[in-house]
């Protein structure tokens, strides 16, 4: 394991107003996926992923899981 990369992930390594602020601003399109059975991503947290991103689009594909 390298130590110095883990040290990287505590609790204060993520700032979610910080992310979703940058989030806003990446110009690039953003495709999210989801099955509609999937066990992860489920359709209504990868919604709430897409909303953050200012030009994404969401697909829910109809009774598909994860594979």
């Amino acid at each position: 394991m390298n130590e110095k990369t883990a040290e990287l992930y505590g609790e204060d390594a993520y700032d979610p107003p910080a992310t979703r602020a940058a989030l806003a601003r990446f110009a690039s399109p953003a495709f999210v996926f989801a099955g509609e059975l999937d066990g992860g991503p489920r359709p209504e947290p990868a919604r709430h992923s897409a909303e953050v991103f200012p030009n994404a689009e969401l697909t829910v594909q109809p009774g598909a899981g994860h594979y």
